[in-house]
């Protein structure tokens, strides 16, 4: 799943709000910024690569990491920082690219649409093979019954979830996801 640019974005833009959040206690400020320059360098990965789905991780990331920080002015103010950073990393293809993952279907480049043929693919495997699916990580293996190359991911892991591993273990996969959520505390949620 994370072996491509968009796994690799997807990846970096997430972890970059770890390193924000393990910047904010420390006192010694060498530390701290060099903490913060690294996380806007992960933020910077999906810009980089022009990955819609990484650009869309960090964003969800950005409104994830404003809904659960704690309000201080200090904190406010590195969210404005951060926020003022990663908006100047994004030049105008970047922010070209990002728009096309919006885009209506006679405006929609070829990337963009086999992501929703891929999708529409791992639907119909879920409801071809209920049960079993078509097997854990075996997605890219038939990937070229559907005209895709072989090895084609089928960028997200829910729907690709359902297809390798049938309507049950779709419902399993959601359900862990649904205790975790479960048992975060209510002031993450």
């Amino acid at each position: 799943m994370f072996l491509d640019n968009n796994g690799a974005s997807t990846l970096l833009a997430a972890a970059s709000a770890l390193l924000f959040f393990l910047a904010l206690p420390i006192k010694n400020l060498v530390a701290k910024f060099g903490l913060f320059g690294v996380a806007a360098m992960m933020i910077h990965a999906p810009m980089i690569a022009e990955s819609r789905g990484g650009m869309l991780t960090a964003i969800a990331v950005g409104i994830a990491t404003f809904l659960v920080i704690p309000k201080t002015k200090e904190t406010t103010a590195y969210l404005v920082i951060a926020l003022f950073v990663a908006l100047s990393l994004a030049g105008p293809p970047v922010v070209e690219r990002f728009r096309t993952t919006f885009a209506p279907p006679e405006e929609r480049d070829g990337s963009a649409q086999s992501r929703l043929d891929l999708w529409k693919v791992c639907i119909t495997e879920m409801l071809r093979h209920p049960v079993t699916g078509v097997g854990p990580a075996h997605f890219p293996l038939i990937a070229d019954e559907y005209g895709f190359p072989e090895g084609k991911a089928s960028h997200t892991t829910w729907l690709n979830a359902g297809a390798e591993l049938g309507i049950g273990g779709y419902g399993v996969f959601d359900w862990v996801f649904r205790i975790h959520r479960m048992a975060l505390p209510s002031n993450c949620l």
